[in-house]
């Protein structure tokens, strides 16, 4: 951030110094200044400013809780401390915005490495509603973070493939002798075979109607398993009916087989 000079601190007290406002959020933003308020606020206690102009009577004002400290790790890109001035003083026009510029490159790294919104809102000491409001209010912080991600996925993606094709090489430097008492450096190559995880969790995602391996088939379930009255009527009538037919039958073989006794009896 740049610096102001003195000629411009100077104007910036005297204006201050002559108007009833508390707060620096006005005067920096009145005189368009190159500083943060915080800035403003430390000069301003180190020199002593000091109100020339009769004060308002105060106002009760409602407490305004102290934006917390901002620690984000670095990637080995950036590798700075990310902090997040604290406020000295409340904020009469409403919460100062935790979000800063640099915000932006930091998240996409972050993704790069596989962040997401949640890890992000941990690396950022913020919850991840806030992430998600920066996207809304901050365009580049929203592609940053898209771009990271994809291309984060685009490397997983080609890491699998390559996995399941066997595109993976390994590459060693061995000493061999080169046949006439000296030595020389030679490049080995191993290719990996292909891994048949990574072809099954290729398919299974990529072709999941020809290879989901648990294939859930429709099971009609018949909940009227009991017989009804009408069913149950019919077989019984027809077991009656089937008796009495054997009952019959019964009773003439009883009756022919008497009349071939009595026919014998009287030859």
């Amino acid at each position: 951030m740049a610096k102001l000079t003195k000629t411009q601190w100077a104007e910036a007290r005297t204006k201050w110094e002559s108007d009833p406002r508390e707060g620096f959020d006005w005067l920096v933003a009145e005189l368009k200044l190159d500083v943060s308020r915080q800035a403003v606020s430390k000069t301003a206690k180190a020199q002593e400013w000091t109100k020339k102009v009769a004060q308002p009577a105060p106002q009760p004002k409602a407490k305004v809780a102290q934006p917390k400290k901002a620690v984000a790790k670095l990637t080995s890109k950036a590798s700075e401390s990310v902090k997040q001035e604290q406020a000295e003083e409340p904020n009469p026009v409403g919460r100062p915005s935790l979000y800063k510029p640099e915000y932006a490159e930091l998240a996409g790294e972050f993704c790069l490495m596989g962040a997401t919104d949640a890890t992000l809102a941990e690396y950022f000491e913020v919850t991840e509603q806030t992430i998600n409001n920066w996207k809304i209010d901050h365009p580049d912080f929203f592609e940053s973070i898209k771009a990271g991600k994809d291309v984060a996925d685009a490397k997983v993606a080609s890491a699998l493939f390559k996995s399941a094709t066997g595109g993976h090489v390994i590459t060693e430097d061995r000493l061999v002798s080169d046949g006439n008492g000296g030595q020389e450096v030679v490049t080995l190559e191993k290719k990996i075979e292909p891994s048949v995880h990574a072809q099954r969790y290729w398919l299974n995602n990529r072709q999941p109607k020809l290879w989901k391996e648990k294939v859930e088939a429709p099971v009609e379930i018949n909940l009227n398993i009991f017989p009804s009255k009408e069913v149950l009527d019919g077989i019984y009538t027809k077991a009656l009916d089937e008796a009495a037919s054997r009952d019959s039958k019964l009773i003439g073989r009883r009756e022919r087989l008497g009349l071939l006794i009595e026919q014998d009896r009287l030859d």
